[in-house]
Formats: structure tokens, sequence, C-alpha cells
């Protein structure tokens, strides 16, 4: 599990490296939009617990 997470780590290191400023452009967006539907889920189904525990 350590090797996949080290994979994904150095591919994202390695695009930000090649595309700069496109590449945490779009890794930001991914993470607004994440976190936006996250609040909105919560929003619409308050007192839900989340499949993972934190």
């Amino acid at each position: 599990m350590t090797q996949c997470w080290r994979g994904i780590g150095s591919r994202t290191v390695q695009r930000v490296r090649r595309d700069g400023r496109a590449a945490v452009l779009w890794s930001s967006r991914i993470t607004i939009a994440a976190t936006a539907r996250y609040g909105v889920a919560s929003l619409l189904f308050p007192g839900t617990k989340p499949l993972l525990p934190h």
C-alpha cells in the first residue's frame, strides 16, 4: 500500500515539474470541487456519518 501512495506522489510531483502552473491549477480545481461536494452533502444530509472513519 505504501508503494502505491509513493507512486501516486511521485507521479504528482512529476506532473507539477513538467506541466507547472497548469498542473497546480488542475489539482486546486479538483480539490475545491471535492470540498464543495462534501459541504453540499453535509448540508443535504445532516447527521449522517461518512462511510470511512476519520
